[in-house]
């Protein structure tokens, strides 16, 4: 994936729409006992070189505690070798309230006999190592909204600025809500080469808006195909400013460049942003004029959205 400003463009609109949003009740805490920014962000916007990146990086020493970022069950303790998580080395995932899960990879060690046990908030579940593929020692923690790790939100509204061990763990500052939606397009909507197209996400009368949010950390799938293989496209998430059902603005966040072929393909495109009240989320979709007729056929929005 690429990462570029873009211009305006403009298109159709998507219906059928369905939503369910459910509150999130884990209250989580920070994960380390210092807070520190963050060696390596959410998303793939500044690593061009890697594939998306699902969680956040913290840089620290060898043998520093790692914490459980909030109360649950152990699922998983140790190396798993399989493809989906042969990179975390060692690793453990805790399962939360409403579902939600918490991965913590490349530990050097791991606390003894932690499978299946159920852990407190700031309980100390390994310490910091660079097992798996890491290029030097840190801690990569994830969450994931559901037990599915294609379901991860941005950790850092969560728990970048949550409380540290030994503060008091006041109200947070911010409420959190889920994002589950899911979304066809009338007659499989297609973009022709060299051609535009609006996809509204969250305009009023389709009535999936994701609210005036603080921040929103979510993931937009959507399923594409083209007529031809190779088939560069643009995928740009910007935000309108609507009054009175009129859009004011757009403001661009970034492209994202994709090469599709014949066979439907499930594309992700980060959602990382603030959302001002009368501002809807919206994704232009541009194909290459030496491409071919793209097809979108369906797409979920999956994530979380922070608000006071």
């Amino acid at each position: 994936m690429a990462y570029a400003a873009t211009g305006i463009a403009v298109g159709a609109i998507l219906t059928d729409v369905s939503a369910v949003s459910a509150s999130a009740a884990v209250q989580w805490v920070h994960p380390l006992e210092e807070r520190l920014e963050p060696s390596r962000p959410y998303g793939s916007g500044d690593y061009p070189q890697y594939s998306f990146h699902r969680g956040l990086d913290y840089g620290r020493e060898t043998g520093t505690s790692v914490l459980a970022a909030a109360a649950g069950a152990v699922i998983f303790a140790g190396v798993n070798s399989s493809n989906a998580f042969s990179w975390a080395g060692n690793h453990v995932i805790i399962r939360h309230s409403d579902g939600w899960h918490s991965l913590y990879a490349h530990m050097s060690a791991i606390t003894p006999n932690l499978l299946n046990k159920t852990v407190q908030p700031y309980s100390v579940i390994g310490k910091v190592g660079s097992t798996g593929i890491a290029t030097g020692p840190h801690l990569h923690i994830e969450i994931w909204s559901s037990a599915s790790r294609d379901d991860n939100v941005d950790p850092y509204p969560l728990v970048h600025r949550a409380p540290l061990s030994g503060e008091n763990p006041t109200e947070p500052e911010l409420q959190a809500e889920s994002i589950v939606q899911s979304f066809n397009f009338a007659s499989k909507q297609t973009v022709a080469a060299g051609g535009s197209a609006l996809l509204k996400i969250g305009d009023d009368q389709v009535t999936i808006s994701i609210g005036p949010s603080v921040a929103v950390a979510a993931v937009l799938t959507l399923s594409l195909s083209a007529a031809q293989n190779d088939t560069r496209v643009s995928l740009t998430p910007f935000y309108a400013h609507v009054v009175s059902g009129v859009v004011q603005s757009e403001t661009s966040l970034w492209s994202q460049t994709e090469i599709i072929g014949t066979t439907a393909t499930g594309v992700k495109i980060p959602i990382q942003t603030a959302l001002p009240a009368s501002r809807f989320l919206r994704v232009r979709v541009s194909v290459a004029s030496n491409g071919s007729t793209l097809t979108v056929q369906q797409g979920t929005v999956r994530g979380t959205r922070f608000f006071t």
